[in-house]
């Protein structure tokens, strides 16, 4: 049986995240290192999946480097120790005007895992 093909942009965005109410996400596959052409280098993509969440919504969160190095500060520098860990959110307005993802400090240290590794 065929199913429909997802017509949907595929990376998770701020503002996909402030419209939808999106909270938290969690990691379900090993976070990767892309090289990004319009950044002009690396960033790290994690497969998300989060609450209300269907096959036509993104699944890709490409991380920014406030959230990469919260990360690192919140989970440690190993990954693989990132996925299936509940991660808190919050979305904001940037002053390029766009929404940025944010770890949600407060929220993670309250009733995340927060290893300080």
């Amino acid at each position: 049986m065929f199913e429909k093909i997802p017509m949907g942009n595929k990376y998770l965005k701020g503002s996909h995240v402030a419209q939808n109410n999106i909270n938290n996400l969690v990691i379900v596959q090993r976070p990767t290192k892309e090289y990004s052409e319009k950044y002009e280098k690396e960033q790290v993509q994690c497969k998300v999946e989060y609450d209300q969440q269907t096959k036509d919504d993104p699944y890709l969160w490409t991380l920014n480097d406030t959230t990469y190095n919260a990360m690192i500060e919140n989970f440690g520098p190993d990954e693989t120790k990132w996925m299936g860990v509940k991660i808190f959110i919050t979305s904001a307005m940037t002053g390029n005007g766009k929404y940025a993802i944010y770890l949600d400090p407060v929220t993670q240290n309250k009733e995340g895992k927060q290893s300080n590794l």
